[in-house]
């Protein structure tokens, strides 16, 4: 036994099958997921598979493997509704494609808020009538019995926290495809 598994038929994977690998080598059958652009008559059961939802090479008998380097692969959404932005998926042409196999979406936040308080604070009033409550009024009045009203402007900043992008804990791997 040479390390393989196989099934009954002595294959395991389907052509056009992807895999994370975690080796330094891409083994025998299998191409490197770099988007390069290969030739459809070398590798015709893989064309068969993949035509050109990946790209088109350059129209002349060629194609594009995925290109998945620096990608997390995502589930075809096929209307389950989880991806609400199916729609507006795009090709390595940044054409919008919609919900197929070999669309990209561009990496993006999540819609959230951040809460702020301020807290502005008045002096005490020094000398004069009134009920010395921190709130500024006009001594002139010798009851002390009216303020005038204060406009208080307040800004408040939030700072800049995170980086470049969202992301889970994550590992590096290549991906490659079976052909």
């Amino acid at each position: 036994m040479d390390g393989r598994i196989k099934d009954k038929t002595g294959l395991v994977m389907p052509v056009g099958s992807i895999i994370p690998f975690a080796g330094q080598t891409v083994p025998e059958g299998w191409l490197l997921c770099n988007g390069a652009v290969v030739r459809s008559d070398i590798y015709p059961d893989l064309f068969a598979v993949l035509g050109t939802h990946w790209g088109s090479g350059n129209g002349q008998g060629t194609f594009n493997l995925p290109d998945l380097r620096g990608h997390f692969l995502r589930g075809r959404d096929a209307g389950k509704g989880k991806d609400p932005d199916a729609a507006s998926r795009t090709n390595l042409s940044g054409d919008v494609v919609g919900d197929k196999v070999g669309s990209y979406q561009n990496y993006e936040f999540r819609r959230h808020t951040h809460g702020a308080t301020a807290t502005t604070s008045f002096p005490r009033v020094a000398g004069g009538a009134g009920d010395n409550s921190g709130i500024p009024f006009d001594n002139s009045y010798a009851c002390g019995c009216e303020t005038n009203s204060t406009n208080i402007t307040t800004s408040v900043s939030l700072s800049e926290e995170g980086g470049e992008e969202s992301r889970p804990i994550n590992a590096y791997v290549d991906y490659i495809i079976k052909y």
